[in-house]
């Protein structure tokens, strides 16, 4: 199955954002081998879906 960093990205970035301990750790791992193109994607992507979660 090919990888989708930016996918994987964008998971770790909100997984980190309500807490998960591991989420810092994958996302340095993860950026090391994404373009600074797919990291801006992943980043504006996470904020979009972020914004759609429920709060509390």
């Amino acid at each position: 199955m090919p990888k989708d960093l930016v996918q994987a990205h964008v998971w770790w970035n909100i997984a980190g954002a309500i807490g998960d301990a591991d989420a810092k750790t994958k996302l340095a791992i993860i950026e090391k081998q994404m373009t600074p193109d797919q990291k801006a994607e992943a980043m504006k992507l996470a904020r979009e879906l972020f914004a759609k979660l429920p709060k509390g």
